[in-house]
């Protein structure tokens, strides 16, 4: 029987992030005012071009500050898609759950100093954060940082090698 879970996790905004958010509307706010003051009497169909495109910049690049990440589990292949602004989506990893080795909570003091050669933080590092290692047969060895909810957490540990399962679960 096929097995198939999957999860959407959007990234909360940091401060920088809002930030610079409010200054690109500023900054297209003042672009469109300045080229209806400036450009309105002479040509006004460009000046309302120039604000109209001022406008749409904003709005298509503030929604780049948008991320979600998708948790895709499928008889064991744990895939993870990074989403920005509900629009564009790219593959961030996919591996098989059988190549895991350790799996637990996660806690950035235990793997800031381990030599990690790709390191994929795919949530908000919060209270409910795992992380998973395993050897990657194109960037070698792997961090993965997620947020999984109760039914993919299932569903990888079902796929999980015995020793590890049992390590990090507790399991017999």
């Amino acid at each position: 029987m096929d097995t198939f879970f999957e999860q959407i996790v959007p990234m909360k905004k940091t401060g920088s992030q809002l930030a610079a958010a409010v200054a690109l509307w500023l900054a297209a706010g003042l672009i469109a005012a300045a080229s209806l003051l400036i450009f309105i009497g002479y040509v006004g169909v460009f000046a309302v071009v120039i604000a109209g495109g001022a406008g749409y910049g904003a709005w298509f690049l503030s929604g780049n500050f948008s991320v979600e990440y998708e948790y895709s589990v499928t008889n064991g292949f744990f895939d993870i898609d990074r989403i920005v602004a509900r629009r564009r989506r790219r593959r961030a990893l996919s591996f098989e759950c059988k190549d895991v080795e350790a799996i637990g909570k996660y806690n950035p003091v235990e793997h800031q100093n381990r030599n990690y050669q790709k390191r994929v933080i795919a949530g908000n590092v919060e209270e409910n954060t795992w992380y998973l290692t395993f050897r990657h047969k194109e960037f070698g060895q792997t961090l993965v940082v997620f947020q999984p909810d109760g039914r993919v957490l299932e569903a990888v540990k079902k796929a999980l090698p015995r020793l590890v399962a049992k390590d990090a679960f507790g399991w017999n």
